[in-house]
């Protein structure tokens, strides 16, 4: 590859501009001491809400009355409890429930005591048979 036959004033000139560009811009970035830019040489409206981040700022980044008070004073005492609401509408009815235990002594299948004998005589008392005698 020939440079010879490449080399025209308008590459040199491009060349030399990039190295100037560059050398300034290294040159600031290592010369130029810390926190030296402030409030003097940044230009009016310069720095915007749009520039800044968002919850980047502090109260102290402010002076005294550019913040409202009631944004960074201290929390105030709670409320006091508002009215009860009115009543709900009934709900829906719920499902059943076990059914309870039968007879007077409280024992499924077992009758209660029988009554008085009529003027005939005594009757006999009748219960059930298990299902073994019925075999």
């Amino acid at each position: 590859m020939k440079l010879k036959g490449r080399l025209t004033f308008s590459n040199v000139v491009a060349v030399i501009a990039l190295f100037i560009a560059l050398g300034g811009a290294s040159y600031a970035a290592v010369k130029i001491p810390k926190n030296s830019v402030g409030t003097k040489q940044l230009k009016k409206n310069a720095v915007n809400s749009s520039k800044v981040k968002n919850h980047s700022l502090l109260a102290k980044d402010f002076k005294k009355g550019q913040i409202p008070k009631g944004a960074t004073g201290p929390r105030g005492p709670v409320g006091a409890a508002g009215h009860p609401g009115a009543d709900g509408a009934v709900g829906a009815t719920g499902p059943a429930g076990v059914p309870g235990p039968t007879g007077a002594s409280g024992i499924p299948g077992v009758t209660g005591p029988t009554g008085a004998t009529g003027p005939a005589g005594r009757q006999p008392v009748r219960t059930r048979s298990s299902p073994r005698a019925a075999r």
